[in-house]
């Protein structure tokens, strides 16, 4: 209902947005009861988009090898209902636990998701909003585009990279669907 906004933001407004407000945080952030000193990196695996986003949505447990091979702590700006998902994940003994801020709403908190991002080290993301955000923020962004099905044209070009966000290199999956490739090549690119 529109009545239950202030105001709407277009995606086409996020250079307005980003140059009016300060997305600096603070070096200490609580997460899950937790204040959090270390860097970070921000990861988001799905895309919630009706009828292509399972095409550019991977599991959680095949960022495993790269969130366990990173000296970074890992955490979540996935929106949805994802949380069970990453339970999940935390409770296997031999993943990296994943963090989650429990103060910012991932659904509905734009400006938490900018400050999050703005904060991480890098940004490991499927082409969902996660990367229009980060792009536009000029965060080192690793993005997993789908090979054909969920391809959209701004994220496919012959480089690898994307016109309007330098900062993001683009690693699609292969003919056959499979992310394994490309999760070794952000691997050896992160190393």
């Amino acid at each position: 209902n529109a009545n239950d906004f202030n105001c709407t933001l277009f995606i086409g407004s996020l250079p307005y947005l980003t140059s009016s407000y300060d997305f600096t945080t603070p070096k200490k952030l609580k997460v899950n009861s937790e204040t959090l000193n270390e860097e970070i990196i921000s990861i988001s695996w799905k895309s919630f988009q009706k009828g292509i986003g399972k095409f550019k949505s991977l599991e959680l447990s095949q960022l495993s090898g790269l969130l366990n091979s990173s000296s970074y702590q890992a955490v979540s700006v996935q929106y949805g209902d994802v949380m069970n998902e990453v339970l999940n994940y935390n409770n296997s003994e031999n993943n990296k636990k994943i963090k989650v801020y429990e103060d910012i709403d991932l659904n509905s908190d734009l400006l938490g998701i900018f400050k999050i991002i703005n904060r991480s080290k890098y940004v490991i993301t499927t082409c969902n909003i996660t990367a229009h955000i980060s792009g536009n923020l000029g965060k080192e962004t690793y993005l997993l585009a789908p090979y054909h099905k969920g391809k959209i044209w701004y994220w496919h070009t012959r480089k690898n990279t994307c016109p309007w966000y330098p900062n993001i290199k683009i690693y699609n999956c292969d003919k056959n669907n499979s992310w394994l490739d490309a999760l070794k090549k952000i691997q050896m690119d992160i190393s």
